[in-house]
Protein backbone atom coordinates (compact mmCIF):
# COMPACT_ATOMS: atom_id res chain seq x y z
CA UNK A 1 0.00 0.00 0.00
CA UNK A 2 1.41 3.59 -0.92
CA UNK A 3 0.54 5.93 1.58
CA UNK A 4 -0.92 9.61 0.03
CA UNK A 5 2.09 12.35 0.78
CA UNK A 6 1.62 16.04 2.70
CA UNK A 7 0.44 18.24 -0.54
CA UNK A 8 2.44 21.15 0.39
CA UNK A 9 4.88 21.52 -2.57
CA UNK A 10 8.57 19.65 -1.63
CA UNK A 11 7.64 18.22 0.98
CA UNK A 12 7.96 14.13 0.86
CA UNK A 13 6.46 13.46 4.21
CA UNK A 14 3.43 11.11 4.28
CA UNK A 15 -0.08 13.18 4.54
CA UNK A 16 -2.02 12.72 8.19
CA UNK A 17 -4.58 15.06 8.68
CA UNK A 18 -6.11 17.50 5.96
CA UNK A 19 -3.92 16.29 3.25
CA UNK A 20 -0.20 17.63 5.30
CA UNK A 21 1.80 15.47 7.16
CA UNK A 22 1.84 16.41 10.65
CA UNK A 23 4.50 19.30 10.47
CA UNK A 24 2.28 20.96 8.18
CA UNK A 25 -0.86 20.56 10.13
CA UNK A 26 0.71 22.30 13.19
CA UNK A 27 2.17 24.68 11.57
CA UNK A 28 -1.59 25.62 10.50
CA UNK A 29 -3.15 24.54 13.38
CA UNK A 30 -0.55 27.06 15.27
CA UNK A 31 -0.50 29.72 12.47
CA UNK A 32 -3.64 29.35 10.44
CA UNK A 33 -0.91 28.80 7.72
CA UNK A 34 0.78 25.44 6.91
CA UNK A 35 3.88 27.71 5.18
CA UNK A 36 4.27 29.82 8.31
CA UNK A 37 6.80 29.10 10.44
CA UNK A 38 9.00 31.90 11.73
CA UNK A 39 8.47 35.13 12.89
CA UNK A 40 11.86 37.27 13.64
CA UNK A 41 12.55 39.47 15.50
CA UNK A 42 16.21 40.98 15.37
CA UNK A 43 18.23 37.70 14.85
CA UNK A 44 15.52 35.82 17.43
CA UNK A 45 13.06 33.17 15.19
CA UNK A 46 10.36 32.11 17.14
CA UNK A 47 7.12 30.36 15.89
CA UNK A 48 3.88 33.07 17.24
CA UNK A 49 0.32 32.34 18.58
CA UNK A 50 -2.32 34.49 18.57
CA UNK A 51 -4.17 34.02 21.47
CA UNK A 52 -7.79 35.30 22.34
CA UNK A 53 -8.90 33.10 24.99
CA UNK A 54 -10.39 35.17 27.99
CA UNK A 55 -9.47 37.92 26.59
CA UNK A 56 -10.83 41.25 25.15
CA UNK A 57 -8.38 41.48 23.13
CA UNK A 58 -6.08 39.25 21.02
CA UNK A 59 -1.90 39.03 21.88
CA UNK A 60 1.05 37.60 20.00
CA UNK A 61 2.55 34.87 22.19
CA UNK A 62 5.37 32.20 21.52
CA UNK A 63 6.72 29.10 23.63
CA UNK A 64 10.35 29.40 24.60
CA UNK A 65 12.13 26.37 25.82
CA UNK A 66 12.78 26.68 29.85
CA UNK A 67 10.11 29.42 29.96
CA UNK A 68 7.45 28.47 28.47
CA UNK A 69 4.60 30.55 26.69
CA UNK A 70 5.99 34.07 26.67
CA UNK A 71 4.24 37.32 25.26
CA UNK A 72 5.81 39.07 22.80
CA UNK A 73 5.43 42.55 23.32
CA UNK A 74 7.06 41.18 26.80
CA UNK A 75 9.79 40.08 25.03
CA UNK A 76 10.47 42.03 23.22
CA UNK A 77 10.71 45.24 25.85
CA UNK A 78 13.61 42.49 26.91
CA UNK A 79 15.30 41.99 24.34
CA UNK A 80 16.01 45.93 24.60
CA UNK A 81 16.76 46.10 28.24
CA UNK A 82 18.65 43.28 28.00
CA UNK A 83 17.46 41.83 30.84
CA UNK A 84 14.24 40.25 31.56
CA UNK A 85 10.69 41.71 33.43
CA UNK A 86 9.74 41.80 36.73
CA UNK A 87 6.19 39.94 37.23
CA UNK A 88 5.62 44.10 38.69
CA UNK A 89 6.31 45.71 35.25
CA UNK A 90 3.65 45.91 32.72
CA UNK A 91 4.25 46.98 29.06
CA UNK A 92 1.73 49.00 27.68
CA UNK A 93 0.68 49.60 24.04
CA UNK A 94 1.12 52.83 23.23
CA UNK A 95 -1.49 52.88 20.34
CA UNK A 96 -3.74 50.36 22.02
CA UNK A 97 -2.94 47.76 19.16
CA UNK A 98 -2.19 44.48 21.00
CA UNK A 99 -0.83 43.33 17.66
CA UNK A 100 1.52 46.04 17.10
CA UNK A 101 4.91 44.99 18.77
CA UNK A 102 7.10 47.68 17.16
CA UNK A 103 9.46 49.01 19.78
CA UNK A 104 8.13 52.58 19.54
CA UNK A 105 4.32 51.27 20.80
CA UNK A 106 5.62 49.71 23.80
CA UNK A 107 5.92 51.54 26.84
CA UNK A 108 7.24 49.93 30.68
CA UNK A 109 5.21 50.72 33.22
CA UNK A 110 3.69 49.73 36.23
CA UNK A 111 0.28 48.19 37.41
CA UNK A 112 -0.90 51.07 38.93
CA UNK A 113 -0.09 53.51 36.24
CA UNK A 114 -1.25 51.24 33.64
CA UNK A 115 -4.77 50.69 35.21
CA UNK A 116 -4.67 54.79 35.92
CA UNK A 117 -3.35 55.64 31.82
CA UNK A 118 -6.42 53.21 30.70
CA UNK A 119 -9.09 54.48 33.41
CA UNK A 120 -7.73 57.50 34.98
CA UNK A 121 -10.79 59.02 37.13
CA UNK A 122 -12.38 55.44 38.12
CA UNK A 123 -9.54 54.09 39.92
CA UNK A 124 -7.53 57.57 41.48
CA UNK A 125 -7.76 57.22 45.25
CA UNK A 126 -10.29 60.31 45.77
CA UNK A 127 -8.68 63.78 46.77
CA UNK A 128 -9.48 64.15 50.91
CA UNK A 129 -11.79 67.05 51.93
CA UNK A 130 -10.06 69.48 53.82
CA UNK A 131 -12.13 69.45 57.82
CA UNK A 132 -14.15 72.29 57.61
CA UNK A 133 -13.91 72.81 61.51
Amino acid sequence: MKHKLCSVEGCESKARARGWCPMHYYRWWRNGDPLKTIYNYDGLYMSLTLDTKKRSKPYYRTYIRGRGHVWVHRLTIEHRLGRRLTKYEVVHHKDGDTLNNAISNLELTTTNRHINNHNPVKHRWPAKEEDPF
